[in-house]
């Protein structure tokens, strides 16, 4: 009888073993799904609200202030860059966000007017740990798509921290210049991207201390990468580890979200960009140019704007009269006498 029972023990035994497989797998899945969404574009900012998510309003204080999402956090991009536009440190970043009251631990939805500075802000609460990022897509100065008792007064941010910041920090989506310069030089599969403008890629315009760009570099601007986003457009980018930069940290950072919220690529940004790279003449480049030095004499237009011609003929045609008045009665005078 033991031995007729032994196949029905067995088959129970493997189904159990299958659900509880099948059941994993499902689990992780799920988790995987759910880890590639916390990080996104979304149009519907009153859903996002729903599921308990916190605003930040990434707009110029006043603006915010004036009227955004009722008690939305006003962190305007300003707040982030310390002297001389330098980027500030994670450390001095999570004090700036405990300031506005943040863990870590939260969802937010951030919104703004201008979508390079919207995005820059996602993209550091992002790298700092964030636990999930929506970015709203339309313009908050038009309502953001909020109904009317959705909308009121931002408020500033305290002086000193009202919570402690635990976020862990995603530092896998970061490289800096020696560790990017050393994976060029092993000559690594990485796609390095470089999102300017098409005449700063090839030296035409220069804003650094050289021009032109990182040696093996593509070019795809942030305006083909936002129509990428906006149409849905599949990319070969996704198939590979991409490195993406722009001009400095707000542009790289801000190329982030568009590749990783907008496209799902799982890029890593060099925050220095450009800007860095060109100032250190031991790095490599292509398409090298130079600034014009000889533009430092600036011409009559430039320091006279247009406006102001009018003002200065004016002048002149006064200070000639007087001239010839003066004259005038100086040899009238002279005659007489």
């Amino acid at each position: 009888m033991l031995g007729k029972k032994e196949p029905k023990i067995f088959f129970r035994t493997s189904s159990i073993l299958f659900f509880l497989l099948a059941s994993l797998l499902f689990l992780g899945a799920k988790e995987t799904a759910l880890a590639g969404s916390n990080y996104k574009f979304v149009t519907n900012g009153e859903e996002i609200l729903k599921q308990g998510a916190y605003v930040i309003d990434s707009r110029p204080l006043q603006q915010c202030l004036k009227q955004s999402v009722l008690n939305a956090r006003c962190l305007p991009v300003a707040d982030f860059f310390g002297p001389h536009d330098r980027l500030a440190g994670f450390e001095n970043i999570n004090w700036l966000l405990g300031t506005v009251g943040l863990s870590g631990h939260e969802h937010i939805l951030v919104v703004g007017d201008k979508a390079q500075e919207r995005d820059f802000v996602a993209a550091v609460l992002f790298v700092v740990g964030q636990k999930e990022v929506s970015v709203l897509t339309r313009q908050m100065s038009s309502g953001g798509g909020f109904s009317s008792k959705l909308l009121g007064s931002g408020v500033e941010r305290m002086k000193t921290r009202t919570n402690i910041y635990h976020g862990i920090a995603r530092d896998k989506a970061v490289i800096f210049k020696n560790e990017l310069a050393r994976i060029l030089g092993l000559n690594t599969p990485t796609v390095l991207v470089d999102g300017r403008s098409e005449r700063e890629f090839w030296g035409a315009f220069v804003r650094g201390l050289r021009g032109g760009h990182i040696v093996g570099a593509r070019h795809l601007s942030a305006g083909r990468l936002r129509s990428l986003v906006n149409s849905g457009e599949a990319t070969e980018l996704e198939k590979h580890d991409t490195v993406i930069y722009g001009h400095n940290a707000f542009e790289g950072l801000a190329l982030l979200t568009l590749l990783r919220a907008g496209l799902n690529i799982e890029a890593r940004v060099y925050p220095g960009g450009w800007a860095e790279w060109s100032a250190d003449s031991k790095m490599p480049v292509d398409a090298v140019t130079y600034p014009d030095r000889g533009a430092e004499t600036k011409s009559y237009q430039e320091i006279y704007p247009p406006d102001y011609r009018w003002v200065l003929f004016g002048m002149a045609l006064l200070t000639g009269i007087a001239i010839a008045t003066i004259f005038f009665i100086i040899t009238r005078r002279w005659g007489q006498k």
